[in-house]
């Protein structure tokens, strides 16, 4: 009964401590993608007001070089060399600038392809279509090909006061890179969350297997002690009228007919025989001891090669 208390009472204790660990583990990883959810919006704030600001910026130094709708002209007044170095300089994965229906005149990322349909103009719809509305605009963070990318939408006007296109400012992985960096941090710990508790789970599987092995054990020991108590208690019972039996038949020997004595005789050797049968019954409950003696490894190696 007490064994069997202790042995609930490990069990418990190993489930609970399992039970700990794992709810620690999960919600530590739980915490840093809520963190890196946080840092992300804090982010994305502080980039739309940056963006903002960048187009507002271009926007003013533009104004003085329309004097109608975009076109080629801007070409001829050096606006492309401007709008380059002002890419570089503040850092933007681009500069563009389209007319009121969305044709690219201009761009700093030299694979989008000139004089055609922006290519994101479908993916920024809502936003293109408040800045030829004269709203300025930032369309959401989004994930393209392991980029996070963000962009505003600006309306641009002429020298006099109308709508002469929409300037894109786009900032990429230069800005954003924290981002980048952070869902790697928060990915490779989900990795070590999942992977420890897998380990743990491994540990409680071997722990448990170990326990039912040593539990199982402790039983055939047991079992085993009480089998040579009671063969031990079984022997001597035994033994003692065997003792008397074989004491009755020697006293019996001088009283009894000759052609008798054999029937007598075959009672004393089934007698010894049973003693023998307690006798092995008396060594289970006995140390056993193996005698020692000093031979030569030779001789040893020489009779197991033979």
């Amino acid at each position: 009964m007490i064994m069997e208390i202790e042995k609930r009472g490990f069990k418990i204790l190993l489930l609970w401590t399992t039970a700990q660990l794992l709810f620690v583990l999960i919600l530590f990883n739980v915490g840093n993608w809520v963190l890196f959810g946080q840092l992300k919006k804090k982010v994305d704030r502080e980039m739309e007001k940056a963006l903002t600001n960048y187009s507002q910026l271009i926007s003013n130094s533009l104004k003085e070089n329309l004097f109608g709708s975009l076109d080629l002209t801007i070409y001829e007044q050096g606006v492309d060399e401007k709008l380059d170095k002002l890419s570089y300089s503040l850092n933007l994965s681009n500069i563009a600038l389209l007319d009121t229906i969305g044709t690219t005149i201009y761009s700093s990322d030299r694979t989008i392809q000139l004089f055609e349909k922006y290519p994101y103009i479908l993916l920024d719809k809502t936003a293109f279509e408040a800045a030829t509305n004269g709203l300025p605009t930032t369309t959401k963070t989004y994930e393209k090909k392991g980029r996070f990318l963000k962009a505003a939408f600006y309306p641009l006007y002429n020298v006099t006061g109308e709508l002469a296109g929409v300037l894109v400012t786009e900032a990429g992985s230069e800005f954003l890179g924290i981002i980048n960096v952070l869902k790697r941090y928060s990915i490779i710990l989900t990795i070590l969350t999942v992977a420890s508790i897998v380990l743990l789970a491994i540990f409680f599987v071997f722990v448990s297997m170990k326990f039912r092995r040593s539990e199982e054990a402790l039983i055939r020991s047991v079992t085993f002690a009480t089998i040579g108590q009671m063969a031990t208690m079984l022997a001597h019972e035994i033994k003692n009228p065997l003792s008397i039996i074989k004491g009755s038949a020697e006293r019996l020997k001088s009283k009894v007919p000759e052609k008798d004595k054999d029937m007598l005789k075959f009672i004393t050797e089934e007698v010894n025989r049973l003693n023998l049968l307690t006798e092995s019954y008396l060594s289970l409950s006995r140390p056993t001891e193996f005698p020692k003696r000093v031979v030569k490894l030779s001789s040893i190696i020489k009779q197991l090669t033979t």
